[in-house]
């Protein structure tokens, strides 16, 4: 059930690959082990002007993906860190971008709180 945001920022006149929301969905339900059409992605391009960092000029090839996820639990501290390597990895991997420019976010729990098809997460 993970819903993925994932923004990437784009420079000018550059575009995304018609099919990049499927691969990130493939390679993110891949890298959390989820059963097929479990993890959703939201694909979000921010152009270049759009986006800064303070006091930082950067070029194309520095340019950041973030990426929210919610799920129905995050996972426990102590599993955390694998599971945002393993994220890291396949973002980085399906939008070409270097690991280290691949930002993640776990939102809290949806348990509760989000519904799906007009039923609360339990």
């Amino acid at each position: 059930m993970p819903i993925i945001d994932v923004t990437i920022v784009v420079a000018p006149g550059a575009a995304v690959a018609a099919d990049l929301a499927q691969s990130l969905a493939n390679s993110v339900g891949r890298a959390l082990a989820s059963p097929p059409a479990q993890a959703w992605v939201r694909l979000h391009v921010l152009p270049q002007d759009r986006y800064a960092e303070s006091e930082n000029a950067l070029n194309s090839s520095e340019l950041p993906v973030y990426a929210v996820v919610l799920s129905r639990q995050p996972p426990e501290h102590s599993q955390l860190s694998a599971a945002i390597t393993k994220l890291t990895h396949a973002i980085s991997e399906a939008t070409g971008r270097a690991p280290a420019r691949v930002h993640i976010e776990y939102a809290p729990h949806a348990r509760g709180r989000a519904a799906f098809g007009g039923k609360l997460v339990e």
